[in-house]
């Protein structure tokens, strides 16, 4: 199984970690051709364009 990693900006400093250590109040800079590591909230946005949305959501079963 792959490690997901996400670029991330956290206490003002640049890294990249596993995408499982992310969490609420972490900004992630995307790029062209980026994966979006997480269900987040665009901050600031210059020209989006998405070619599909794909979405993976865990429904509890009854």
């Amino acid at each position: 199984m792959d490690i997901v990693t996400a670029k991330v900006i956290r206490g003002g400093k640049s890294r990249s970690i596993p995408s499982e250590q992310l969490v609420p109040g972490d900004l992630i800079p995307l790029e062209a051709g980026d994966i979006i590591p997480a269900d987040g909230r665009l901050v600031a946005v210059n020209r989006l364009q998405c070619d599909e949305i794909i979405a993976h959501r865990r429904v509890p079963s009854y």
